[in-house]
């Protein structure tokens, strides 16, 4: 099957490529300060934080049901308009936060509009650099986005911890609104080399084929169990458990807490950056879950600090070893996959992380209601056995292939 990625110049001086990844850069930001702005405000409703895990759940909830939806759509409308349509509506749902009164029942609304929507533009959103390269710098744009995703993430709960205290989290929803719009109208001239099918707007053929294609590669799909298994162990202790310890055991306000939240990601920004243009990509796949494995270690870790900084000390560290995991995964899985399938293929390979992410952070919800930092200890050590397991394993299968 041919191949309509564009023919493009190296990253470095790809305008297009540099002009979608400043665009979504800016809706990611917007997507963390919202994030961090929602489950802030849970943690003013309730006693215990009661209601951090009710609106995580009312987000992720939906992705797990309709993120097939959203690979399917990718199929058969432009990828560009699709990003831009969910921006506008992703920042209505947002500005309603900020005009509601804030309530429960207002938080958990807007979290699942969110999280519909979200189920489209997750897909599209990491098929997008994919096809807007060409294959012999994938692994490049991949390195360059996940600097720009982790700088989001850095910037983010900073950014907002900072909002809420000077002015409060409605009006910090409204900055977020005015981020998805910002990052969408950014996008507005940019190209994208993607084969759109005519027919019906839903292409169910091609989520059928996108499995028939990771079927044929057990080792695709067991790196998509292994790393669907770390997600569990990863999602619900730092979306539920960390808000829990440092708002409630370690009585810090919403500076502190985005501190923390961000520490992970100035460390996987930080990591990334110390990887430079790393050569044999093809064999780092074999490595991704050692890295992964070292990282877990840092989760249980966060356990046993006594206070915010020494647990934002521990996410700094791994996330420096968690670093070159997303673009040897990322590169290994668009490198195999025709375009006309891309956005189908990467929902299969997002599921993972939407499915386990209700679950984990249920059970995250039950044990941290007792002892949060048992959870973290807990979490630590089964994920950091599962993805030595999973190591050994890829490896065999690998070398079958």
């Amino acid at each position: 099957m041919a191949d309509f990625r564009l023919a493009s110049d190296d990253v470095g001086v790809n305008r297009n490529f540099w002009q979608i990844a400043v665009a979504t850069g800016i809706s990611g930001l917007g997507d963390q300060i919202a994030l961090f702005a929602r489950i802030w405000a849970s943690l003013e409703f309730g006693r215990h934080g009661f209601y951090v895990a009710p609106t995580v759940l009312a987000y992720s909830g939906p992705m797990v049901v309709l993120m097939l939806l959203g690979g399917a759509v990718g199929g058969r409308r432009p990828l560009r308009v699709l990003i831009i349509f969910g921006g506008l509506l992703a920042a209505l749902s947002v500005l309603l936060g900020g005009i509601l009164p804030m309530t429960p029942a207002a938080l958990i609304g807007v979290s699942f509009l969110v999280g519909v929507l979200d189920s489209v533009r997750a897909p599209t959103g990491q098929s997008v650099i994919a096809l807007a390269v060409s294959p012999p710098h994938l692994y490049e744009a991949n390195r360059i986005r996940q600097v720009q995703f982790q700088v989001t993430r850095l910037a983010g709960p900073v950014a907002a911890g900072g909002l809420i205290s000077l002015i409060g989290v409605q009006h910090t929803f409204l900055v977020s609104a005015g981020l998805y719009l910002l990052g969408g109208a950014g996008l507005i001239r940019a190209r994208l080399a993607m084969p759109m099918s005519a027919g019906r707007a839903i292409d169910w053929s091609a989520i059928s084929r996108a499995w028939g294609l990771i079927r044929s590669r057990p080792q695709t799909l067991w790196m998509m169990i292994f790393y669907g298994f770390s997600n569990f162990a990863w999602l619900g202790p730092i979306q539920v458990g960390v808000p829990r310890l440092v708002r409630l055991l370690f009585h810090a306000g919403p500076a502190m807490l985005g501190v923390v939240n961000g520490s992970f990601g100035v460390g996987l920004l930080s990591g990334t950056l110390m990887m430079g243009r790393v050569g044999g990509r093809a064999g780092g796949i074999r490595y991704v879950f050692l890295f992964v494995a070292a990282s877990d270690i840092g989760l249980g870790t966060a356990g046993l600090m006594a206070g915010s900084w020494g647990m934002a000390a521990v996410f700094f560290g791994a996330g420096l070893l968690f670093a070159p995991v997303g673009p040897l995964f990322n590169t290994y899985i668009q490198e195999r996959t025709p375009a006309d399938t891309m956005t189908a293929v990467l929902s299969f390979t997002t599921m993972p992380f939407q499915w386990v992410q209700p679950v984990s952070v249920l059970v995250s919800g039950l044990f941290s209601a007792f002892d949060p930092r048992v959870l973290f200890v807990a979490a630590g050590v089964v994920a950091t056995a599962a993805d030595l397991v999973g190591f050994f394993w890829i490896n065999r299968l690998l070398d079958r292939a």
